[in-house]
């Protein structure tokens, strides 16, 4: 009799815990499940490819050098351009080159008379670049950056006053450099938009160079407003 009590109670109790852990189990949270990796790592390093439309605004110009006469005023207008280039990312720290082509640019200066001076300003621009990404927020990424390299200047339908006029086409190559400014958003792997700003100093053009009534524009700097794309390989 006491040993079917005992077993009895050992049922029961038996009983009671298997059913106290099941009320248990179903009382916990699910476990948590691993959320897919975000698009964005700020360390992410390797190789990428870039392409870039753009407007080149407020051109200035330094001094101007010409046979008589001179000019006495000048204005460069807005140009569209466009550009690619490859570089290298690894951490925060990026490098690339580009090659960026700006569209032909009026040009035109008062003298004698009101624009006196005319001709139009196409140019070719190879930068190395180096550039510190500043952190990243939401896929947010900001950077600066600077490069230097070289323009190469034409220059077409040059007319001047004392008699000179339309020219074919000449060219010149100079050293130059920029600094530049952006934000790039990743919106899906290996994806980036690029905003940035990026002033240019691009030295001297010349209209009519070796010619009678040369006209040098020196110190030219530009204004750009870009719009790109980056692919990242890896």
């Amino acid at each position: 009799m006491r040993r079917s009590l005992s077993s009895a109670l050992i049922c029961a109790g038996l009983a009671t815990a298997s059913f106290g852990m099941r009320a248990n189990a179903a009382d916990m949270p699910p476990w948590p499940q691993s959320q897919p990796a975000g698009v964005v790592q700020e360390f992410v390093s390797g190789w990428y490819l870039r392409g870039d439309i753009g407007y080149r605004t407020n051109t200035n110009v330094g001094d101007m050098v010409s046979y008589y006469p001179l000019p006495t005023t000048s204005d460069i207008r807005e140009v569209a351009m466009i550009g690619a280039g490859g570089g290298y990312k690894a951490g925060w720290f990026r490098a690339d080159v580009t090659v960026d082509y700006s569209g032909k640019a009026k040009f035109s200066g008062n003298g004698p008379t009101p624009d006196a001076f005319t001709g139009q300003i196409e140019s070719w621009t190879v930068l190395g670049n180096l550039y510190l990404d500043l952190g990243t927020w939401n896929g947010v990424t900001p950077y600066i950056g600077a490069g230097a390299g070289a323009v190469t200047f034409r220059t077409y339908d040059f007319e001047a006053p004392a008699g000179i006029l339309t020219t074919d086409y000449q060219s010149n190559t100079q050293f130059a450099w920029a600094y530049m400014a952006g934000v790039a958003w990743c919106f899906a792997p290996r994806w980036l938009v690029d905003f940035s700003y990026r002033r240019v100093n691009m030295g001297e053009v010349t209209f009519n160079p070796l010619l009678a009534n040369e006209l040098t524009l020196k110190d030219l700097t530009a204004n750009e407003f870009r719009i790109g794309l980056r692919y990242n390989f890896d």
